[in-house]
């Protein structure tokens, strides 16, 4: 497909796949294929979330929460957006004790920087 969506296949033992199904579209946030950079997700106190860039260099990536890992919004997926965060390909860590960080890489001529993450409800 020529429109910015996110695709998954699922595997079992990495050798077989299943066909490919879109899990996240929303051309209102962007209609560009480059507005569907960088896709992380993640798992947390019962939800997923996927972060999706959608300007490297202004480091604009937005959150979308969903209880279900294939589907974070179709269409219209203000529904599931949880956020915005000022990173470009972000990926979490979590070190031993707990902290978490996020990492950016919005300006690469510097390299990768990270930032200590905190989760806040809303």
């Amino acid at each position: 497909s020529g429109s910015p969506v996110f695709w998954v296949r699922t595997s079992t033992d990495l050798l077989t796949w299943s066909a490919p199904r879109v899990v996240h579209e929303d051309l209102g946030i962007s209609a560009q294929r480059w507005g569907t950079e960088c896709p992380f997700v993640t798992f947390r106190d019962g939800w997923f979330y996927l972060f999706r860039t959608v300007n490297y260099y202004a480091a604009r990536t937005y959150v979308f929460r969903s209880g279900d890992p294939f589907d974070f919004g179709i269409g219209d997926a203000r529904g599931k957006c949880a956020g915005m965060i000022s990173a470009a390909a972000p990926e979490l860590y979590t070190l031993p004790g707990g902290a978490g960080y996020v990492s950016s890489n919005h300006e690469p001529r510097t390299g990768t920087m990270r930032c200590r993450l905190e989760w806040v409800e809303q």
